[in-house]
């Protein structure tokens, strides 16, 4: 970003419009980082369940994976 610009950004007041525009831009960034935290999970966690139900834990049921 261009330095004048920068400190134009940071020296003006965001009208309500764009803070709305920002808060949902981060809440979509939020979202989708969120969702691929639970994708590279999701794997492990049935396996967790897999093995404990193999090994006859009696907690086995308790694990509930991410859906």
């Amino acid at each position: 970003m261009i330095p004048a610009l920068m400190i134009y950004s940071a020296e003006r007041t965001r009208t309500s419009a764009e803070q709305r525009e920002t808060d949902l831009q981060t809440s979509e960034l939020a979202a989708a980082v969120a969702q691929f935290g639970i994708s590279i999970v999701s794997p492990f966690r049935a396996l967790d369940v897999f093995a404990r139900a193999l090994l006859g834990r009696a907690d086995a049921r308790k694990v509930v994976p991410y859906h």
